[in-house]
Parts: structure tokens; sequence; C-alpha cells
């Protein structure tokens, strides 16, 4: 446990880019966190910053800032490629770290990260923010209840017109999310990946890409991501032998539908449908990036593991770094070593 943070987790953001902002805001308003800094290289960032919490203080590096005041924790809210000197950094001077999904870029650096939160005693948590949502967790009921029965398949679309990242694919933007709920509700993760991808002619890295993910049984998983849809959809079907739950993140009202409907085979050995009622379950109306930094507040004072900690990420990015060498090799089928993790 730590005592340090009876009272006030002071914390600080780096990155005012994007995603940023959401974690300053969620820190700024949550109990039991203090918004001790911003910490952006950019001198327009830095005067939005400002402007956005008065009274903050502001660095250019996070060298900076940790010499000049007192901190707790630290977020990573910047390119994926600056990830691990930032994360490296904090975790060497005793500093709690959220980092934006994902970890790193490699496996090697992240269980690197990982195997030094440990020593120097730190909670490191990577920023998987759909697993703390209430429809995932929902999702995640309905599985360990057995509710949908045998698992069959996932499938999950997450498509939308940009953002293009500069330094990552849309494997390594996209498909993360799709992973880490695939990992979250069902406990697994896949033996073998097949993908194929495609760029933009202006873009440097894939910005379409469709995998297939096998395991060590007949369920299996299937990805679609994508910048360059003119239309936005996050949606992803996990189907059992009793019951199939449908996310659709678009449409909040509805986020969640059970489908009382399967397929079944017969005396005679013929399959034939089953179609049955539809469930919309009320889910509560909060924010997972707050549910998440709540937790990972939880998990420094009582010492534990976080949902989203460096070891379920490094799991993720084998699977990344497989997807990637599939699809360079024109979609061959990739074995994952999760022996390295």
């Amino acid at each position: 446990m730590d005592e340090k943070i009876n009272s006030v987790l002071r914390t600080a953001v780096v990155g005012y880019g994007y995603w940023g902002p959401h974690m300053a805001r969620n820190i700024s308003q949550i109990s039991g966190f203090e918004l001790s800094a911003v910490i952006d290289l950019s001198a327009d960032r830095q005067a939005i910053a400002s402007e956005k919490h008065p009274g903050t203080p502001i660095f250019s590096t996070i060298d900076e800032a940790i010499k000049s005041i007192e901190l707790d924790a630290l977020v990573v809210a910047t390119p994926t490629h600056t990830h691990f000197e930032l994360a490296k950094t904090a975790i060497v001077n005793g500093l709690h770290v959220i980092v934006e999904k994902p970890l790193t870029t490699d496996v090697p650096t992240s269980m690197e990260l990982a195997n030094l939160a440990i020593a120097n005693g730190c909670v490191l948590m990577v920023d998987h923010t759909y697993v703390y949502s209430t429809a995932v967790e929902q999702i995640k009921s309905l599985v360990d209840s057995g509710d949908l029965g045998e698992l069959v398949y996932f499938d999950s679309t997450r498509v939308n017109l940009g953002l293009f990242q500069p330094d990552v694919s849309v494997l390594w933007d996209l498909a993360v999310h799709d992973l880490a709920i695939l990992q979250r509700v069902t406990g697994r993760m896949p033996t073998a990946v097949s993908a194929n991808g495609g760029q933009h002619r202006n873009a440097k890295y894939e910005a379409a890409a469709f995998l297939t993910l096998y395991f060590d049984d007949l369920f299996f998983a299937h990805i679609n991501v994508s910048w360059l849809s003119p239309m936005k959809i996050r949606r992803t079907v996990l189907s059992g032998t009793k019951k199939t739950v449908l996310f659709d993140d678009m449409l909040p009202d509805e986020r969640i539908r059970i489908y009382d409907a399967g397929v079944e085979q017969n005396e005679s050995t013929l399959l034939q449908y089953r179609l049955g009622n539809i469930l919309v379950p009320k889910l509560a109306n909060s924010e997972a990036l707050r549910t998440e930094l709540e937790h990972f507040r939880e998990c420094i004072k009582s010492g534990s593991q976080p949902i989203s900690s460096a070891s379920s990420a490094v799991e993720i990015i084998a699977t990344l770094e497989a997807a990637q060498k599939s699809m360079e090799s024109g979609g061959f089928l990739v074995q994952i070593d999760y022996s390295v993790c």
C-alpha cells in the first residue's frame, strides 16, 4: 500500500494533444486526485492547457516537472514512439504511471517497463479505456455466468475517417482496442493470426486492416479496422451456443443487445435456426475514463494489479507484432509467441 496518497494523488499529464485534455479534465474533477502539472513541448498546447486549467503549473519536459514539484503519478498521453522513455523516467523516479495505448512499440521494451515497475514498487497501468466501460463489463458478466453458452466467435468493426497516426499503423491505433476487449471478456488470447491491410497513398503506415485470430479450439475472431471509412462504426458481436451479444457504441441508449438466437442441430443432424427474444439491458451512465482513473488510484492504495496491467498489455502487443508481421508477408498465418511475455 502506498501511504503517500491517503489524501491526494498528485498527478501530471504529459502530452496535451488529443487525449491528454480528457485525462486532465477527469483528474481535475475526481476526488482524491490533484492535477499538479501539464507537460507539453508545444507552446500553443501549453497556452491551451493554461487557459483550461488556470493555476496549474505548465512545463516543457518531464524532467523540469520532476525537479520543480512533488509528484506521485504521471499520465503519458503522447505519440507511441515516446512512451517507453517517458514511462521509464517516471518509474525510475518512483512515480506510478498510466500510459496511453499501446504501452510501447514492441514486446521487449514493454517487458522492460513491466519489470522496472515491479522493481520500483510502482503501479503501471495501460489506458485500455474500453475495458472499464459498463458495456464491456456487461458482456464479461454474460460470459462469466454462462448465459452465452460456449463461445463460438468474436467479430468487431472499428472504422472511421481519420485520425491518421504519424508513428503507427491502424492496427496499433484501433485494433488494440478490440484485442483488449476480447482479452477482458473471454480471458483468453489467440495462438495465431492472419492479417491483411493496405495504405492510403499519402499515409506512411497501413490505414485499413483485417485480422483473423485463431485459438486452441474452434473459437475464432475477426477484427476490421480502418481510418478510411466515411462512416464511424464501433460494433462488436460475441456469439455463443446459447445467446449472442451485440455491442454498438454508437447507440448510447442501446449499446448492448442480447439475442436469444443461434443455430442448433436437430435429431436428423440438420442445422436449424433458433430465434428468440431480444433483451436491451439498462447500463449505468458512467464515463469509462473516470472509472479507469478511480481504479488506478485504488490499485495504488491496495498494491493490487490493474485490470489493464502491463503484463496483460504485453500479450496484446505480442499479438499486434504477429499481426503486423503477417500483414507485411501477405497474410501468412503467424504463430504468436507468449513465452517472451
